[in-house]
C-alpha cells in the first residue's frame, strides 16, 4: 500500500522559507493559517479576504501551486461557510480547467 502526505508540500515549502529567510514566501502558508483562524472563529468574510490575498501573493512570486491552493478555499469557503453555492461551483470549476494546464503540471 502506497500512502501519500498531501501536506507535505506545504510543510516542505513552509520549512524551506523558514530556513531560506524568504519573508515574501513566509506569507503564503501564514495567510493560510491565518484564514482558517478566522474560520475556525466563525468570522467568513474576514477568512475569506485573507484567502483572496493569497493567489496575488503567489503570482507576484510565481508560486503557480499556491494559486491553485488559495484559490480553492476560496471555493471551499463560499460552498461550505457562506453557501454561495453557484458561484462556489464555477469557481471550482474554472480551478479544475486551470489546474489540468501544463504550467500547472508540478503541482499534484
Amino acid at each position: 500500500m502506497m500512502y501519500i502526505a498531501a501536506w507535505n508540500w506545504f510543510d516542505e515549502f513552509q520549512r524551506s522559507a523558514q530556513d531560506s529567510g524568504d519573508i515574501e514566501r513566509q506569507r503564503l502558508p501564514a495567510l493560510a493559517y491565518q484564514a482558517w483562524r478566522y474560520q475556525d472563529a466563525n468570522q467568513f468574510r474576514m477568512a475569506s479576504e485573507t484567502f483572496k490575498e493569497g493567489p496575488d501573493l503567489a503570482r507576484k512570486l510565481h508560486e503557480r501551486c499556491w494559486e491553485l491552493f488559495f484559490d480553492y478555499w476560496c471555493a471551499q469557503g463560499m460552498l461550505y461557510h457562506t453557501r454561495q453555492i453557484q458561484e462556489a461551483l464555477d469557481a471550482l470549476m474554472r480551478l479544475t480547467v486551470r489546474a489540468h494546464k501544463p504550467e500547472y503540471a508540478l503541482c499534484d
